[in-house]
């Protein structure tokens, strides 16, 4: 399971808080997430999945992608 989604139709933010403190990286995901339901919020629900991921992992410092080099 990942750490962090979004809903793009309900707008909700779920978490894994367990994984999210196992591996201390609960701000940075948390601001990814946070970026994904700022962009639903204004109607951005169908972008291509590299710029909604590449936009969250920017604006969140790495967030979300912990494990890509």
């Amino acid at each position: 399971m990942s750490a962090g989604a979004t809903s793009p139709i309900s707008d909700a933010i779920i978490l894994n808080g367990k994984r999210l403190l196992d591996e201390n990286i609960t701000e940075a995901v948390f601001t990814h997430e946070l970026s994904h339901a700022y962009w639903f919020s204004r109607g951005v629900r169908c972008g291509s999945r590299w710029w909604e991921d590449g936009m969250a992992v920017y604006s969140s410092g790495g967030g979300g992608a912990e494990k890509v080099s």
